[in-house]
Formats: C-alpha cells, sequence, structure tokens
C-alpha cells in the first residue's frame, strides 16, 4: 500500500475448503490479526503441514549425569552402524548435573525390534566427561 509501513510483527491466515452438497465449494480464510512478538508465540500460531507414517520408530535418550567442560563421546561411528539407527547429538561440551545430550532414533519392522535396535545402538556410545 502506498505511504504504508510494513510492520515488524507477523501474522498468519489459513485458507480451507469444502465440498458442499451439489458440488459447490465454499472457502473460509481464518486469520490471526494479533502481532506475533517472540518465537514460541509463533511456532505456536503456525499451520502444521503433512504428517506422514513411516513405520514403526523409537527414540532412546542419551542422558549425562556429571561435570564437566569437555565433554566428548566415544563409540558413535559404531552406533550409527547399527541399521536404520540415526543419532542427534546436542551442542554444548559442558554439563553441571543431569541433561539429555542427544537421542538415537531407530525405524523398525514392529516396535519391539525398534526399541531393542535403539538399546543395541546407544549401548555403543560412551560418554566421556
Amino acid at each position: 500500500m502506498p505511504g504504508s509501513t510494513r510492520s515488524r510483527w507477523t501474522n498468519w491466515c489459513v485458507t480451507e475448503s469444502s465440498r458442499e452438497p451439489l458440488g459447490a465449494i465454499r472457502t473460509t480464510e481464518k486469520c490471526d490479526t494479533r502481532p506475533v512478538r517472540d518465537g514460541a508465540s509463533r511456532l505456536r500460531r503456525w499451520p502444521i503441514g503433512h504428517i506422514s507414517q513411516q513405520g514403526p520408530s523409537t527414540s532412546a535418550v542419551i542422558l549425562g549425569n556429571g561435570r564437566s567442560n569437555n565433554l566428548s563421546f566415544d563409540g558413535v561411528a559404531d552406533a550409527i552402524s547399527v541399521r536404520s539407527t540415526q543419532l542427534r547429538l546436542f551442542a554444548g561440551p559442558s554439563i553441571d548435573g543431569q541433561r539429555r545430550l542427544g537421542v538415537g532414533l531407530v525405524k523398525a519392522d514392529d516396535i519391539e525390534n525398534a526399541i531393542a535396535t535403539a538399546l543395541e545402538a546407544l549401548g555403543k556410545i560412551n560418554i566421556v566427561y
């Protein structure tokens, strides 16, 4: 618009279409006109995209407990060599107490095998404090 300034706040709109009887299409637009000021509230207002099921899966946590300013992991190569295993190691080389240091993600034919594979893979990781 001429002469207007763009706000630094973001708004979102979702358009929904549904087929009515006799082939008519009804479109509804839902808009949130409240300003979004922080990242957390912005994420809550985003529409959710397509979600697909890819099979039985599990995640297992890598939990650290201790004190160190120079964390490292042994056995990562062995852990990711286990079939259908992915690792997510979280940033931060220091720990003071207990915190989650990462997760192992496993996809398998059934949930029991996924759990067993995740425990096998994460059993190969050693946290060096």
